[in-house]
């Protein structure tokens, strides 16, 4: 039981990775500074 709540865990988080990646791609609409601000942190 909870190997699956950590499978849900991981799987909510990815999806909010993707969608906050994809907001941060709307809101600066630039990649390359999308991927330095990565690469820094």
């Amino acid at each position: 039981m909870s190997s699956g709540g950590n499978e849900t865990m991981v799987r909510i988080t990815k999806v909010k990775k993707s969608w906050l990646t994809s907001m941060h791609k709307r809101v600066i609409g630039d990649g390359d500074q999308l991927r330095r601000l990565y690469a820094n942190s």
